[in-house]
């Protein structure tokens, strides 16, 4: 690549949990249960990212910070029990990695350049989430070091 892609900023956010739900049936008032459990619980979430198979199945992925990992495995268990999902676990030792803006809804290959620095980098990403500003990704704790160089490798970003 000739050129970095300018863009605001780094965040690191590390030691988190990651919370995967897969193949939940019921539609939208599942998602919405599922999270009321975790609000009620007061846990709050960290990274959140909702998807619909075409069959209608849903799947959540979603962070907390690792202190409410222990919180989050009895709701992860109750969830089990009332929706079986196929699949419904935890992975301990994540980090989001916030790449923001200004304008990313302005810019062109965003997303491919930061997976390039990754794939070049031997980093494992677990998640991706965009927003008009910002791309966020979810690795595993040791993988930081090795994304912020990969990222480093196409962006640029202020100190």
């Amino acid at each position: 690549m000739s050129e970095k892609i300018l863009c605001g900023g780094l965040i690191e956010r590390p030691d988190l949990c990651l919370v995967e739900i897969w193949g939940l049936t019921g539609g939208p008032d599942t998602s919405r249960a599922i999270l009321e459990m975790i609000g009620d619980a007061g846990v709050a979430l960290a990274y959140l990212s909702q998807t619909r198979t075409r069959e209608g199945e849903r799947a959540l992925s979603l962070c907390v910070e690792g202190f409410d990992a222990e919180r989050m495995a009895e709701i992860v268990a109750e969830v089990r029990e009332r929706y079986d999902p196929r699949h419904a676990d935890l992975t301990g030792d994540m980090a989001l990695l916030t790449l923001y803006g200004p304008h990313f809804n302005e810019r062109h290959a965003l997303a491919g350049s930061l997976f390039a620095g990754f794939v070049e980098s031997g980093v494992r990403c677990f998640g991706l989430n965009s927003a008009v500003n910002s791309i966020t990704c979810l690795v595993p704790n040791e993988d930081v070091a090795a994304a912020r160089e990969g990222l480093r490798a196409r962006f640029v970003w202020p100190e």
